[in-house]
């Protein structure tokens, strides 16, 4: 934090700024390497309490050390919570300008999407392409983003969760009709073509709905293909079914 702070000062001092070049390089190095290392210690932090998220027992959601203790052990939302807290809590007490505490937190949010974004679309056997699974994620991203909201981290949250939601969401969504198909093409906008072709030919539908129909993947993929894709396309980026670690 400090480091960064007096980095910022010769940048803007116009008297010490010509004088201070290879100072300027060698400190800012030091800084990216920091912040290199600190976010890799933080999102190691946050793997070990990540599977919390996939597990199907509701006591996963609790709140309280009673839940904790019903769930045998394994991690909880509330430990993904405790984890995001520790990290604003150290930098805080360290005063990390804002700027730099955005960047981590955005970091720390796209490990989260890339973590359980991946496994869902990697893992056909673990059998989360369901209606049920939907609803789970969502609920338990919802406290993801509420959290973030309360440090006013809101924005980092949307941005870096976005394909993470869009993706439980599309698994909660109605998959039939040709409304059906607006409503996904307009809500799961940030997903791309291989991703939308993925997650809908291995949903699993439940006992009350109908299957999705080979018609119906082919129309929600064709739109993506000329939104999604040309978009990541004209980014130069390449259109990949998992999404990047970084």
């Amino acid at each position: 934090a400090n480091s960064s702070e007096i980095l910022h000062m010769f940048k803007q001092d116009r008297d010490v700024h010509p004088l201070s070049g290879i100072s300027q390089e060698m400190l800012a190095e030091a800084v990216q390497a920091a912040f290199h290392h600190l976010v890799r210690c933080l999102q190691g932090d946050l793997q070990r309490v990540m599977p919390a998220f996939l597990d199907p027992s509701d006591a996963s959601d609790g709140d309280d050390e009673m839940g904790h203790r019903y769930n045998m052990g394994r991690p909880t939302l509330d430990d993904v919570l405790d984890t995001l807290s520790a990290a604003m809590t150290l930098l805080r007490r360290c005063r990390v300008n804002a700027a730099l505490t955005i960047q981590l937190f955005s970091q720390l949010f796209h490990f989260i999407n890339m973590w359980l974004f991946n496994i869902l679309v990697t893992e056909p056997q673990l059998t989360l392409c369901t209606r049920t699974w939907g609803s789970l994620l969502k609920r338990r991203l919802a406290r993801v983003e509420t959290w973030a909201e309360k440090q006013g981290l809101e924005l980092a949250a949307d941005c870096h969760l976005c394909r993470i939601i869009q993706a439980a969401h599309l698994l909660q969504a109605p998959k039939s009709s040709a409304d059906d198909i607006t409503t996904i093409s307009s809500t799961c906008f940030k997903l791309n073509s291989l991703q939308l072709h993925c997650l809908l030919t291995r949903y699993i539908p439940e006992a009350n709905e109908p299957p999705v129909s080979s018609s119906f993947v082919d129309r929600v993929v064709a739109i993506a293909e000329n939104m999604a894709d040309e978009l990541t396309r004209s980014d130069e980026r390449e259109v990949r079914l998992e999404e990047d670690s970084d």
